[in-house]
């Protein structure tokens, strides 16, 4: 049935399918347009300042109110895309309306409306322009653009804020203040330049003339973001100079789930720079993030997208295929490691071909209906090797081949450096789209690759749109072809009942250590927590209620249970007394909430006294044994250390009577020491005392490290504290696994000098730890494995094969073969020929077990260089990758950092099958981790690739 629905869709959807190709070019992708389907994704928070003084014509004020009702109607407004808020300032400054005062584009434009028509009247004192205060107010409004930098929740990238500045230009109060407020306007527009608002200005005319000032010069960001309004300027058209750089700056990012299968095809020949390849591997990278990649342990299938990379020039490399990545992160390294350098002719016939037979062929890609999408970025100049001049025809010959095989190809439209661009192979390439990237069609037309990565959205959003079965598709069918619609729609719900949408599951840091409320998204913590709360008078009934709040958050985080995570609570005032130990046999986290929403609701209740006896609640955590007792504690099953871990919550100062407040003060230090040689951890936060947070010196006596002293002040939330300390917890304790499914596993280690000895060393250790968490056995008297079965290979200019899973015949021996793997590194990052070593070797069929999963577990940093090439190249371990998941192998990637440049996420993404478990704790420039962290994620790692494997006993549909 399931067959047949999805070819019956098929029929369907080729009978009505057939659009011309839709040139998106440089205007339709950046430009202002009053169309509503053309509204652009800008992902900021953009606030006009509208100068309404004397000085400015009425008539001057009512356009540059049309400027703002322009750029409204050009962006999609959404309270989590596009904000608007609107200043004016004359004698004064004074927000007309906030960021968060309306939802939709039409509640701005009629507030804008009635601005217009009352525009001659909107002012309060007409003789002054106090643009500084205007400046001072749009930075400390937080309805405005605030004082602190925005993310947005999904992506932790930093949302913009931008100010359009719109005045004559002079700052005026008096004449005899005139510099003086000159100087002061610099300086607020210094401040909200450090608070990382972006500045544009827009100069309007003085009483009908434009009067250079140079003031403007300091206020504006970057310079080409002012704006001169003089004669021939139409001021109402300004919006549509400055609109495309809002698109460029902040554009919004894009998540597609539906089910596709695609390959990325990239140009490298010589009529694009190197430095020029470099941008277009990022906006793949950014582009592998928009279509989320996932892969299924249990069924062992993909359920959203499959990504391949290819990439070629006089010959055609394939990076990776869709199998061979299980999430995201493997896509990313892949892209990462294709190498930066290009080479003479452009055999882009060759590199459709190679998608035919390699990255989307039959036996890379799912079959079922899922469609088959090559994206291939390209200057459109076919040149074939030998060739005297270009020659499109074998492209599009080779393209009309792909669609009649069910392949479609999309293009991205590249600019060359020497000569004008071939739209027309670009059109006939195309199955639907063409973005072109170029800024201009004809002689002297510029273009910056910058601009590359802003497209990512709208490319992997429109792409969506087109292949995704939703509800929302929008058909254009004759009326009497109604009963065709409903088939349509009949169709596309049997195909959601029986497909199951996924892409290759990124688990980036903050996922694996951060603190989370979604419950599939609890952390395994195998430890003992007990929270101390100072509940004394000198601690704001408020600040009580938020302590409360961050044990609720970090239970919420954790999963609860007899054998993973405990929690204790414990208040302190006059005297300490537990509220809940540890033993209560809490089977989970919401009989904890409960308690604690009680205590939040009686909080003023709670204490007994106003004292702060900090020395009783340290003596009493460690000397119940329902809280932290004084012996350390041991798993049952695996023997290591279970952490005791105490968050101390108090504004700092013990106190029992003014006369013996340093013996107390001594008492409570002597209390933190013998909880320290009681090997207990202790935490500690430091909330304000009566409002106000004063430094004290002896909580640097009571916390185990100094980064565990968190202190609350007045820019700090008190509510959001459990961020900052989770991700210690998890890295503190975090739980083992054991996995006794049968799996054939092969365990690759990079060992290129991108990664340092030392790390090489760590990652082994990791490795050792992940081995044992898949049991190995072997059943002597039936001479057979009953378990797991690991090899171990490694490699860098050469590929290393330490062990085959067939000799190690217990956990002891895989450890002892991941020993003996060098602590050395070299040259060159052979991660194609590591896979291909998998396939030959490791995982071979002569060494793996019929209908038992094979899986391939790569740490690398994601950057193959292969061996005299010139720089990263990752389309041959993508392409390999893809051709070990069509012999049935998988891919996961641990996606290890290096210490030269960024990692290659787009190579992970690309290669890995279902999951990468990306181990840095940033993305851009800076970012820094430490690999002590990776044995950390020893036990997610272990859990995610046993489930994934475990035959389901449920079918859920």
């Amino acid at each position: 049935m399931k067959m047949f629905a999805w070819m019956i869709l098929c029929v369907v959807s080729y009978a009505i399918y057939g659009d011309a190709v839709e040139i998106l070019d440089y205007d339709k992708l950046f430009g202002l347009s009053d169309k509503i389907n053309e509204q652009k994704y800008i992902c900021a928070d953009i606030v006009f300042a509208v100068d309404t003084s004397c000085s400015v014509r009425d008539k001057d004020k009512k356009k540059m109110v049309t400027i703002v009702e322009n750029v409204v109607k050009g962006a999609k407004v959404n309270e989590k895309i596009t904000r608007f808020g609107l200043v004016l300032f004359d004698l004064g400054a004074r927000k007309y309306f906030g960021l968060n005062d309306f939802e939709t584009t039409e509640e701005i434009l009629e507030k804008l409306a009635e601005l217009k028509a009352n525009v001659e009247t909107a002012h309060e004192g007409c003789r002054a322009t106090y643009t500084w205060e205007a400046l001072e107010l749009v930075r400390n409004d937080e309805d405005l653009l605030g004082n602190m930098s925005r993310y947005d929740s999904l992506t932790g990238k930093e949302r913009k804020r931008v100010l359009v500045l719109m005045t004559d230009g002079e700052p005026f109060k008096s004449k005899k203040s005139k510099l003086k407020m000159g100087r002061r306007t610099i300086e607020m527009g210094r401040l909200n330049d450090l608070a990382n608002i972006t500045t544009m200005v827009v100069h309007v005319p003085r009483k009908g003339v434009l009067k250079p000032i140079a003031l403007l010069d300091d206020l504006v960001t970057k310079l080409r973001w002012k704006y001169e309004v003089g004669k021939g300027t139409n001021l109402e058209d300004v919006g549509s100079f400055f609109f495309h750089q809002l698109v460029l700056m902040s554009p919004c990012d894009y998540r597609c789930t539906a089910e596709i299968d695609l390959c990325f095809v990239l140009d490298r020949s010589n009529s694009i720079r190197i430095k020029d390849i470099k941008k277009a591997k990022e906006f793949f990278q950014d582009l592998g993030n928009s279509f989320l990649v996932e892969f299924d342990e249990n069924s062992k299938e993909f359920t959203q997208a499959m990504i391949g990379v290819s990439s070629y020039n006089e010959l055609a490399y394939q990076h990776s295929s869709g199998p061979d990545c299980k999430d995201n992160k493997c896509v990313w390294d892949v892209i990462g490691g294709i190498p930066d350098e290009h080479k003479e002719f452009t055999e882009t016939d060759d590199a459709l071909e190679n998608v035919l037979w390699t990255c989307l062929a039959a036996s890379s890609t799912r079959g079922r209906g899922v469609p088959k999408v090559v994206i291939l970025a390209t200057d459109g100049n076919t040149w074939e090797k030998g060739a005297l001049s270009i020659n499109s025809r074998p492209t599009i010959e080779m393209a009309n081949l792909l669609r009649e095989k069910g392949i479609d190809t999309e293009l991205i439209g590249l600019p060359n450096y020497e000569e004008r661009v071939g739209i027309e192979e670009w059109q006939n390439t195309a199955s639907h789209f063409v973005f072109d990237l170029r800024n201009g069609t004809g002689p002297g037309w510029s273009v910056d690759f910058e601009d590359l990565k802003a497209i990512t959205g709208t490319v992997a959003r429109k792409i969506c749109d087109q292949y995704s079965n939703e509800f929302h598709l929008e058909i254009e069918l004759h009326p009497k072809n109604f009963t065709m619609k409903i088939v349509w729609l009949l169709l596309s719900l049997l195909a959601h009942m029986v497909v199951v949408y996924g892409d290759v599951e990124i688990f980036d840091y903050d996922r694996l250590f951060g603190l989370s409320d979604k419950i599939e998204e609890q952390k395994y913590i195998c430890a003992d927590i007990v929270f101390a709360i100072d509940i004394s008078c000198s601690v704001k009934t408020k600040d009580k209620k938020k302590m409360v709040t961050i044990v609720e958050n970090v239970v919420s985080g954790t999963k609860v249970n007899e054998k993973i995570t405990r929690f204790g609570l414990v208040l302190f005032d006059m005297g300490a007394r537990k509220r809940f130990g540890v033993s209560n046999n809490f089977g989970n986290a919401d009989e904890i909430l409960g308690l604690l929403a009680d205590l939040k609701i009686n909080i003023k209740d709670a204490h007994e006294g106003c004292k702060t006896h900090t020395w009783k609640a340290l003596e009493l955590v460690r000397t119940d044994e329902d809280l932290l007792g004084s012996v350390s504690r041991y798993d049952t099953e695996t023997g290591r250390e279970r952490k005791r871990v105490l968050i101390l919550m108090t504004d700092g100062v013990p106190f029992d009577s003014k006369n013996n407040r340093e013996e107390m003060a001594d008492l409570t230090k002597e209390m933190g020491k013998l909880n320290n040689l009681a090997n207990i951890t202790t935490f500690v936060i430091h909330v304000p005392k009566d409002g106000k947070l004063e430094p004290i010196p002896l909580l640097d006596d009571l916390v185990s490290r100094m980064r565990w002293k968190i202190e609350v002040g007045n820019r700090t939330d008190l509510e959001d504290v459990g961020h900052y300390f989770f991700d210690e917890l998890v890295l503190l304790s975090p739980c083992d696994y054991r996995c006794t499914e049968k799996i054939d596993i092969c365990l690759v280690m990079d060992r290129s000098d991108s990664i340092e000895v030392k790390n090489i060393k760590l990652t082994k250790e990791f490795f050792k730890d992940l081995a044992d968490s898949f049991i190995v056995t072997y059943d002597k008297s039936n001479k057979r494995f009953t378990s797991a079965m690991i090899g171990v290979s490694s490699y860098n200019q050469d590929v290393y094969q330490h062990s085959l899973g067939t000799k190690c015949k217990d956990n002891a021996c895989v450890r002892d073969a991941i020993d003996t793997v060098p602590d050395e590194h070299n040259t060159f990052t052979e991660t194609d020929d590591a896979l291909a070593n998998v396939a030959s070797k490791c995982l071979a069929p002569y060494v793996t077990r019929p209908d038992i999963p094979k899986v391939a577990i790569l740490a690398t940093d994601g950057n193959t260089w292969e061996t005299n090439a010139l720089s990263i190249n990752s389309r041959p371990t993508i392409q390999i990758a893809k051709k070990l998941r069509d012999q049935g192998i998988d891919i996961e990637v641990i996606g290890l950092p290096n210490y030269r440049e960024v990692v290659g996420i787009d190579e992970w993404q690309k290669t890995a099958s279902h999951f990468v478990f990306d181990m840095r704790n940033g993305t851009g420039p800076g970012w820094s981790v430490s690999f002590e962290d990776v044995k950390a994620i020893t036990g997610t790692v272990a859990r995610k690739i046993c489930e994934l494997y475990t035959e389901e006993q449920t079918n859920e549909v």
